[in-house]
C-alpha cells in the first residue's frame, strides 16, 4: 500500500491513536489475566495468548517511542510502519482471544451476568483494534477510505471509534459508506467477529441446569 505524504497524519493525530492503542493493552490484559485464571485453557493455549500479550507490549512502547521520537522530526512513515506491524499483531491477537472466549463457551455456560466481562473486554477490544484500522485505512488510501458526512470537517480519532461502535453494533456501515476494497474487508471481519461474540455471549448466558 503506498503512503501518500498530504495523508500523514499530524502529531497530535498519531498521539490520539496512541492512546487508543493503550487503551487496546490494557483491554488485552484484562482479557488475558481472566482466561488464564478461569483454568479452562491448556497450558499450551496460555502460554500462547500470554506471549501475544508481551509482543504486544513490546510494541506498544516500541510505538511509543517512535510517536516521541517523530514528534521532533519528519519520521512520520517510520511511525505508520511500526503502527501497521502493531495493528497486524493485535489483529492476530484479537482472533486469539476471540477464539479461547468461544471454544471455552460451553465449560462456563450458565455464569451470572458479572461473570461475562471478559466478553465485553474483548467486544470493547475490537472496537478500538478496527478504529484505529479504519483511521489507518483512512489516513494512507489517496482520496480516503471511507466517505464521511461533511468531507470538510477534519476527522479526528472519535469519527473512527464512532464508525467502528457503529459496524459492530448494527452489523454493517451506517452513514459512513466504505469506498476502498481494504476498508470493505476490514468491515466484513469486524461484523464477523461481532456475530462470533453474541454467539458467545447466548452461549454462556444460557443456564446450564
Amino acid at each position: 500500500m503506498r503512503t501518500d505524504n498530504r495523508l500523514l497524519p499530524s502529531v497530535g493525530q498519531r498521539l490520539e491513536l496512541l492512546g487508543v492503542v493503550a487503551v487496546i493493552q490494557i483491554f488485552d490484559h484484562l482479557v488475558i489475566e481472566n482466561l488464564t485464571e478461569s483454568g479452562v485453557l491448556s497450558s499450551t493455549a496460555r502460554s500462547t495468548i500470554a506471549s501475544f500479550e508481551s509482543l504486544g507490549g513490546v510494541g506498544l512502547l516500541v510505538l511509543g517511542l517512535l510517536a516521541i521520537i517523530s514528534t521532533f522530526g519528519s519520521r512520520r512513515r517510520l511511525t505508520l510502519t511500526a503502527l501497521v506491524a502493531y495493528l497486524t499483531l493485535a489483529l492476530i491477537h484479537l482472533g486469539s482471544n476471540l477464539a479461547a472466549i468461544l471454544l471455552t463457551a460451553h465449560t462456563r455456560r450458565g455464569q451470572p451476568l458479572l461473570a461475562l466481562w471478559d466478553v465485553i473486554c474483548v467486544y470493547l477490544m475490537a472496537i478500538l483494534v478496527f478504529a484505529a484500522w479504519y483511521w489507518f485505512l483512512d489516513k494512507s488510501i489517496p482520496g480516503g477510505a471511507f466517505a464521511f458526512p461533511g468531507a470538510e470537517r477534519p476527522r479526528t480519532i472519535i469519527d473512527y471509534i464512532f464508525l467502528s461502535f457503529n459496524t459492530s453494533s448494527t452489523y454493517g456501515p451506517t452513514i459512513e459508506v466504505p469506498t476502498s476494497h481494504s476498508a470493505k474487508l476490514f468491515m466484513m471481519l469486524q461484523v464477523g467477529s461481532s456475530l462470533l461474540m453474541l454467539t458467545v455471549l447466548l452461549t454462556r448466558a444460557i443456564s446450564g441446569g
